[in-house]
Order: structure tokens, then sequence, then C-alpha cells
């Protein structure tokens, strides 16, 4: 008997030794609007020789969340400005500088989904040039590329036995200028479902992935659930071999789900992030509308995926919810405006502790309201991601 105990403990401690375990980290859209991209611009730092020692002040952008972002093998976010000189942007027009890729290598994002309906803002020229500061910045992309096969290609990424494929799509466009010619530039397309179908055919039997995500730009703008093409179009690649999907796109947050495929299959669908990081809902105020708040809720999604005697599952996941903080503050005696994302409850500990320290009548006026409002923000995130209570997910597929 103590011979039969020893050895299913060596059985178990072995078992457990040859887990491998990836943290997948996604957010939703970081829209670089111009006032996003002013007030990275009047944070730039310079050395003596007036080189810039921040990025061009991007790095402050993401001060508040980068110790979350670091903590993931793999964390990606959805960027919808191309970067082609001379960066200038207009209406609807979305343009950024390269400084922003290695502001998101420094806070900790490895892999970008380029496939927005902004994609194409600069046609061919835009998604070439783009590359090209990806490949300088060495920086994996996917949903894009200056050619179909680079478009569709993915990415890969292993640590040990535990091998995760990454596809990135959107679900509209502003203006559509992918060709049947696949030598042209190319932006993945959703709703185009023998493409999709193929990649993960394609990662699942050639490249021999364990787990298939899905990174999506789609869904209606300012709605808090999805459209019934996308959730079936959703479910239908589910059935396919796709094990997780981050969604984002609709600039407002939408309800979590977990789909269970006919195989046997748990996988996890999170129809909409929000938006990360944008000027969206400026005038938001202590008396804000409904869309106005809804544009700057938002979670950092943290999913845990293990692979334990070759089954690859979903062990856990996480929801971090923040909010964009867009506010004017006066700094070195010059009024400017803040616009980054924030931890809620760690802005909410924050605020409890100046409350407890600072005498003055008036800030302790605006530390109040100000908690009042991420409590309702937070009410708000929880009540969209989970509409049957918090914690219930929404489940669907075979029972």
């Amino acid at each position: 008997m103590l011979r039969l105990i020893k050895v299913l403990l060596l059985l178990l401690i072995s078992t457990v030794a040859f887990a491998e375990k990836v943290t997948i980290i996604g957010t939703g859209d970081t829209v670089l609007h111009i006032p996003v991209k002013h007030y990275a611009k009047v944070n730039n730092k310079k050395d003596a020789s007036g080189k810039t020692i921040n990025n061009l002040g991007f790095d402050v952008l993401f001060k508040k969340v980068r110790h979350i972002l670091r903590q993931a093998d793999i964390a990606m976010t959805c960027h919808t400005n191309p970067i082609i000189s001379p960066f200038f942007s207009r209406a609807f027009i979305f343009n950024s500088r390269p400084e922003i890729l290695a502001a998101y290598k420094k806070a900790g994002i490895n892999l970008i989904n380029m496939a927005t309906n902004h994609t194409y803002d600069f046609k061919y020229r835009g998604i070439r040039s783009t590359e090209r500061y990806l490949y300088q910045h060495k920086l994996h992309y996917v949903g894009f590329g200056s050619n179909y096969k680079k478009a569709h290609k993915g990415h890969i990424y292993t640590k040990g036995k535990l091998k995760i494929g990454v596809l990135g799509y959107t679900g509209s466009f502003n203006a559509n200028y992918n060709r049947r010619d696949k030598r042209f530039p190319h932006v993945s397309y959703y709703d185009y479902k023998t493409g999709v179908l193929k990649d993960i055919k394609r990662l699942k039997e050639k490249h021999k992935v364990d787990f298939v995500v899905l990174n999506v730009h789609f869904g209606g703008q300012y709605r808090t659930r999805p459209y019934r093409k996308h959730r079936n179009l959703t479910h239908l690649y589910m059935e396919a071999g796709a094990d997780l999907v981050i969604g984002h796109g609709s600039h407002s947050m939408q309800y979590l789900e977990r789909y269970k495929t006919k195989d046997g299959r748990n996988t996890f669908i999170a129809f909409g992030l929000g938006n990360f990081l944008s000027n969206m809902g400026w005038d938001h105020s202590f008396r804000p509308t409904r869309i106005s708040g809804l544009v700057r809720d938002s979670i950092i999604l943290k999913v845990t995926v293990e692979k334990t005697a070759g089954k690859t599952r979903i062990t856990g996941y996480k929801c971090i919810p923040i909010w964009t903080e867009n506010r004017w503050v006066v700094k070195n005696g010059r009024r400017m405006k803040i616009i980054r994302p924030i931890i809620i409850k760690e802005e909410l500990a924050n605020i409890d502790e100046e409350l407890k320290t600072n005498p003055n009548r008036t800030r302790k006026i605006y530390l109040i309201r100000r908690k009042r409002l991420l409590e309702s923000r937070l009410r708000v995130i929880w009540r969209i991601l989970f509409p049957r209570g918090k914690g219930n997910i929404i489940k669907a597929g075979a029972k």
C-alpha cells in the first residue's frame, strides 16, 4: 500500500513538473486621438544631448497600468493608428508616431492587432510604412500585412511544449481596399469565413498549436451586446478550433461568454473590452451621459492557459476594471490635460488614503465626488460583463 502511494505521488509530481502555463493579457482599442498625442508630447523628457528618454512622452500613457501588462507572457492591444510620415492626423484619418511602438514594448505589450476599420486610412502606403516600423521595433503583429499571406500568417508563441497561436481580424472597414490579387497589402476580414477557417486549420494542423486566440476588432458602436451575426460567426470559429476570442471595436464593453464546443472544449469569449486608451468621452463629468461614460470604461483581461498531460485548457481568468482618466490639471504653472488608463480599484485605494491625511476641505469634496464616480463606473462595468449577476458568465453551446 505504501509503495502504491509513493508511485501515485511520483506521478502527481511529474505531472505538475511538466505542466506548462502561459498568461495572456488582452486590452481594448488604443486610439491615439490628437489630444492623447499632445499629452504625450508635453511630457516628453530629454537628456543633455536633446534626445528623448521616454519615447517622446508616450511612456506616460501606460504609467498606471504597465505593472499589470508586464505580468503576461503575451500582452496584446489593438492599435488603430497607421504609422506613416509626416505623422499627421485629421478628423477620422488616424496616424501616429513610431515612438508609440517602443512605448508599447517598455510597458510590456508585445503583440499588436493592426486589423481595424482605420487600417486603410492611408491606403497601401500606410500599411507598408506601418509594417516597416513594426519590423524595426521588433514588435509582433497580426491582422494586416504587405500581402495576403502576411496578413493571415498570425503569430505563434511557444513556451516549453505549449504552443499558442494568435490571429487578428477586423469586422468592419471605413474603406475596404482588399483585392483578390494576394500580392497587394491586405487586412484580415472576420466575416470572410473561408479565410478565417483556413487560418485556424493551418495553425492546428500544420503548426500543431495547442491553443488558438482570435483578436478581433468588431461590433456596433456603443452597443453593450454583440450583433447576432458576429456571435454566430464566433461560435462557428470556436467549433472550428479557436479557444479564446478577445474582442474590441464597439467603443464600449460587451459581455463575457463561455462556449462549450461539440467536441467538449470549454472556450471563452470577450465580445468587447472597450477602449483601452482614447480621447472619447472627454466631456464626461460628474453628471455623465450614458455613452460618454461607456467609452471610458474598460477592463484588462488576464487569462491563464495550462497544458497538463497533453491537454490544454483555460485554468483561470481575471477582469481588471480600468477607466480612462481625462481631466484638466495645472502643472508647473501650465494648464494641461491628463489622458491615460488607470486601474479603478487602485485609484479608489489611493483616494481613501488621501482622504485620511489631507485636511483641505475643497480637496476632500473633490476626492469624494471622484470616488463616487469611479464606484459608479465599477458597477456599470460589472453589470455589462455579467448581465446575469457578477461572476455569472453567459453560457452557450453544447450541453
